[in-house]
């Protein structure tokens, strides 16, 4: 479970509305599992959410939520993706970045890369730069950091590992 993505339906907010239109996804935030405790169900997770910057929180996973993975990682590869997440704690949101996802998707365009502040982060990126600088096997490296939540699952072979309802 460790190294494993969390991704999340939120549809409480005009944003993840947006985001859930724009990408045709159910999933509209996702987040990196640095713990988990099968007993009481509570993982800890690094995250990067708007208005806050990356930072670890603990969260009860209920059906609202879905596990995804690679598979088995070796404990360099999961180290590796939990240090560049790490490493990337109290990072801001790069809001621009969201405004250049959204205008790409809705025109049906390029991903504009100047959109992508360089020292700010969206969670999907978050996500996609520790595996593939971990090593984690990309299907393609079309728009490396610069994807959706939802996109993650078309780049890496990700499973299934836990359904929400």
């Amino acid at each position: 479970m460790v190294g494993d993505i969390l991704f999340f339906r939120k549809t409480n907010s005009w944003i993840s509305k947006i985001i859930s239109n724009l990408t045709k996804g159910e999933y509209t935030h996702v987040g990196l599992i640095i713990s988990y405790d099968e007993p009481t169900g509570v993982a800890t997770i690094i995250e990067s959410n708007r208005f806050i910057q990356t930072r670890i929180i603990t969260i009860v996973i209920d059906d609202s939520y879905s596990i995804f993975s690679t598979g088995d990682k070796p404990e360099s590869q999961r180290d590796m993706i939990i240090k560049y997440a790490h490493d990337s704690l109290g990072t801001k949101y790069d809001y621009l970045h969201i405004i250049g996802l959204a205008i790409s998707l809705l025109f049906k365009g390029e991903r504009l890369k100047f959109f992508n502040i360089k020292n700010r982060i969206i969670c999907s990126e978050l996500i996609d730069l520790a595996y593939f600088k971990a090593g984690v096997k990309r299907n393609h490296n079309v728009n490396l950091g610069n994807i959706t939540p939802i996109e993650l699952l078309e780049v890496y072979d990700l499973k299934e590992i836990r359904k929400g309802a």
